[in-house]
């Protein structure tokens, strides 16, 4: 058998053309490094003069090639002024030894573009630990400014719109407390050597500046009164235009106000109409009360509100004032009867009548205030002032919430009668 069946030996090539680290200068293998690389890297003597860049620094400088910068300082290639700064940094790393970190600066290229740079300088030392230069690193963060740049204009824009909203909402709120009934609190009639009285005491509470709640107070006639509270779904704006929408309803219905049950029966009609559209599932809950003090009655009819309370003079006991199922909701069926409830009013009586943030007003457990927390507040404070009734009300409400806001908007109305023979 020949030998030329046997694999030859390797032979190593001279070293003259093997790639040797031992033989590549330490220097030539920074450069290749560091040229390749985006970011700003140099390094300078204790004069600030260039003693090694890579291109990226070369780019910035204007000239074409690393080495053309050497042995030159920042006054050969920018403005007096940013040269001087630039200068004032590195004295500062050589002079005291501590690195300057994370500087932002603006770099403005040759070509007029204006980049964002984070730039490090570090002292350089010699064997002896004394400072004889820098070594510096500068990264482009133009996209990052960009961002944060970015973000600044959308948080201001966005703190823009917002002072408008709170401006808009706060003029909302103006407008709807202007709606509530102000100077009809009370109203006398004198009849059979009698003075009968009946006073109303309310509180508004909105949850956002603006509310869903509505209470309007209407005179019939010089011994009758009309008294409506309503809620709409929702909170906010969208439920505040819908009260404004009832505003509206209400004058048209004027002439209903001696008949509860038809006082409803028309608003369900002309609210239907009003909020249909896209979205739908609008709909509002009502009590209307009709007082009468020539009978000394109370006639009322609900729509999907909860039932009032009636208060007794005597003895301060508190019931439910009606307690069949009330109608639906306004808006939610056409043509819709409700039906209307009576109930004597007998000097020292009071009734009391709230939107369901009262009675929802919840504890940490999901626990409800309820009607059960305001029966047995009312029969707590029977003797009380109808005024401080109303706020201890509430202020109790607040504390079995364990909370300083209530979560829903809240209206209170709270209506007494009383009757005395006039002085002759």
């Amino acid at each position: 058998m020949s030998d030329s069946s046997h694999a030859e030996p390797y032979v190593r090539p001279p070293s003259s053309v093997a790639l040797s680290l031992e033989n590549m200068p330490q220097l030539r293998l920074l450069e290749t490094l560091i040229n390749h690389m985006p970011d700003f890297i140099y390094v300078k003597d204790s004069e600030s003069r260039f003693v090694l860049c890579n291109k990226a620094v070369a780019c910035c400088l204007g000239i074409d090639r690393p080495e053309d910068a050497l042995g030159k300082t920042d006054m050969e290639f920018h403005s007096p002024e940013k040269a001087r700064r630039y200068f004032e940094d590195e004295r500062q790393v050589l002079e005291t030894g501590k690195a300057l970190v994370g500087h932002e600066e603006v770099v403005v290229f040759p070509d007029g573009t204006r980049y964002w740079y984070s730039s490090t300088k570090v002292p350089l030392t010699d064997e002896s630990g004394s400072v004889v230069g820098i070594i510096g690193i500068g990264r482009d963060i133009t996209e990052r400014k960009r961002a944060e740049d970015q973000v600044k204009e959308y948080a201001e824009e966005m703190r823009r719109r917002n002072d408008e909203l709170e401006a808009d909402l706060k003029l909302a709120h103006e407008f709807q407390r202007a709606m509530l009934p102000r100077q009809l609190s009370r109203i006398e009639w004198r009849a059979g050597g009698e003075l009968r009285e009946f006073a109303i005491e309310r509180r508004y509470i909105a949850m956002s500046g603006v509310s869903g709640d509505f209470l309007a107070v209407r005179e019939i006639s010089d011994n009758r009164l009309g008294v409506l509270l309503c809620d709409a779904i929702g909170h906010g704006v969208r439920a505040a235009l819908m009260t404004a929408i009832l505003e509206g309803v209400t004058k048209e219905v004027k002439d209903c106000g001696d008949q509860p049950e038809q006082l409803l029966s028309v608003m369900n009609g002309l609210l239907g109409e009003a909020f249909k559209g896209p979205g739908g599932g609008y709909f509002v809950t009502a009590v209307y009360f009709l007082i009468d003090l020539e009978s000394e009655t109370v006639s009322f009819a609900r729509a999907g509100h909860h039932s009032p309370l009636l208060q007794d003079g005597e003895n301060g006991s508190v019931r439910v004032l009606d307690e069949s199922r009330p109608g639906p909701a306004l808006a939610l069926l056409p043509e819709m009867h409700y039906r209307c409830g009576r109930c004597s009013l007998k000097s020292g009586v009071r009734l009391f009548a709230c939107t369901d943030g009262l009675t929802e007003a919840a504890d940490n457990g999901g626990d409800q205030f309820g009607e059960a927390g305001i029966l047995s507040y009312l029969e707590q404070h029977a003797g009380d002032d109808l005024s401080a009734v109303c706020d201890g009300l509430l202020d109790e409400a607040r504390r079995f919430s364990g909370k300083a806001d209530f979560d829903d908007d809240v209206c209170l109305v709270a209506m007494s009668y009383r009757s005395q023979p006039l002085d002759n």
